[in-house]
């Protein structure tokens, strides 16, 4: 197995302290709304402070496996080290699946807020919100066949049509069907 490297400083501190706030306040926008309506103010107060540390120990737990463990990969790199692959795998598939779930239930709580906010919601705002998200994969899709057909295809033809080729004249593209013809 092929041992990844770290580029060093690709990430500061700080990107990585926003990327960690942006994915915990994002959860907690969510569903403060109901945790409010249950447990009022104080209740938010407590569960606020019991996030706080599950968050610290959680990152400092991630610091401490990231400095003793440089590797890409994430959460399974430090599984399969661990537990093994059946482990890291599961563990993968298990952040995989949170990820999706996790992209369902932002576009159903955005569209709770579109309704709320602008009158209107259901279907069409998920309907959107799922065309929006399509549309980064779509355009690297495209993106990626107008590369193929600009770069990589002129460069195919030429190799091709090179003189290092006997076969390069004939009909088939370049493609030897029977013996060379310097043989016969």
């Amino acid at each position: 197995m092929a041992t990844a490297k770290l580029k060093a400083g690709s990430l500061h501190w700080l990107q990585v302290a926003a990327l960690g706030i942006a994915i915990a306040i994002s959860g907690n926008v969510s569903g403060w709304n109901y945790g409010l309506g249950v447990g009022g103010w104080g209740g938010m107060l407590l569960a606020a402070l019991a996030m706080a540390v599950l968050f610290l120990c959680l990152t400092q737990s991630l610091a401490e496996l990231a400095a003793a463990l440089p590797e890409a990969g994430g959460f399974d790199g430090y599984v399969r080290r661990a537990l093994g692959p059946t482990a890291a795998y599961l563990a993968g598939m298990s952040v995989a699946i949170a990820l999706a779930v996790g992209a369902g239930l932002a576009v159903s709580f955005s569209e709770a807020y579109v309704s709320a906010w602008l009158g209107f919601g259901g279907w069409p705002v998920k309907a959107l919100w799922v065309i929006l998200g399509f549309a980064p994969p779509a355009l690297f899709v495209t993106g990626l066949v107008m590369w193929w057909n600009r770069v990589l295809s002129p460069a195919a033809k030429r190799l091709l049509r090179s003189p290092e080729c006997p076969s390069s004249a004939s009909s088939n593209a370049g493609l030897a069907v029977g013996p060379p013809p310097d043989v016969i």
